[in-house]
């Protein structure tokens, strides 16, 4: 019995640290997303029309 509950624990384990991982890098992907991708994408679209203009003339 002391095997089984060895490998019930080991299971809990590994199925807890799986979703923590889950669950924290799907939290970082939106705080990135959050933070950092709505500025990235504000430069993009003024770097865009910079080029734009700029090869324009």
């Amino acid at each position: 019995m002391s095997d089984l509950a060895l490998d019930l624990a080991l299971i809990q384990i590994t199925l807890i640290g799986a979703v923590v991982v889950v669950l924290g890098s799907v939290t970082y992907i939106v705080f990135e997303d959050i933070l950092i991708g709505i500025p990235k994408k504000q430069e993009v679209k003024v770097k865009k029309g910079r080029k734009g203009g700029s090869s324009g003339r």
